[in-house]
């Protein structure tokens, strides 16, 4: 389990916003290939609205005791407009039931080949300027979190991607240990999958 809290980062191109610090950095050829995770926003280029909206892609399968906390993480955010899309390929713990009950979410009830998959279905129907994943195991911190990755998208420097510290936590939402930092953004695209 993994709690994105947006805490302490300081390179290149960060920027603070109250106690939390957002570091941007350039768009990666290989990012795709290797982001794994709740901490990693991407701004969506060509489409400016007055207000950015945020998506948060959700891969769940069989996440029942995990998913209500997952999903109020997202509810619970003080930006709007976002939207919040489940992708469950066949739960039987009672996972889709909690999706479908929730307000806040649009369930995709459908077969995939996994993870992977689910998450890139996650990134195509998305609708938003800025897209997240935050796996059905996982939270946001605090509600601010998607206030602090507005603000840091819309910073001068404009980056195509927003990553912020988090902890690992366990199924009680007790610290474990906090979870790696890369502080060469031009490094993120080898190294993150060997190290978050």
């Amino acid at each position: 389990m993994y709690r994105s809290t947006g805490t302490g980062l300081g390179i290149e191109a960060g920027h603070a916003h109250g106690d939390h610090e957002w570091t941007g950095s350039r768009w990666h050829p290989g990012l795709a290939r290797y982001g794994t995770g709740a901490e990693f926003f991407y701004l969506v280029r060509g489409i400016r609205r007055t207000m950015l909206t945020v998506s948060i892609v959700t891969p769940s399968f069989n996440q029942a005791p995990f998913l209500p906390a997952c999903v109020d993480s997202v509810a619970n955010q003080s930006h709007r407009p976002l939207e919040h899309l489940i992708f469950d390929p066949g739960s039987t713990d009672g996972s889709r039931e909690i999706a479908e009950a929730a307000a806040s979410v649009t369930l995709f009830a459908e077969p995939d080949s996994g993870q992977a998959d689910a998450i890139a279905k996650g990134m195509r129907a998305a609708r938003g300027d800025i897209i997240g994943w935050l796996n059905s195991d996982d939270i946001y911190a605090s509600t601010d979190v998607f206030e602090q990755v507005v603000a840091r998208f819309e910073a001068s420097d404009r980056p195509d991607i927003v990553y912020g510290r988090g902890t690992y936590i366990d199924a009680a939402g007790d610290h474990i240990r906090d979870a790696y930092t890369n502080e060469n953004p031009e490094t993120l695209g080898t190294r993150l999958h060997y190290e978050v």
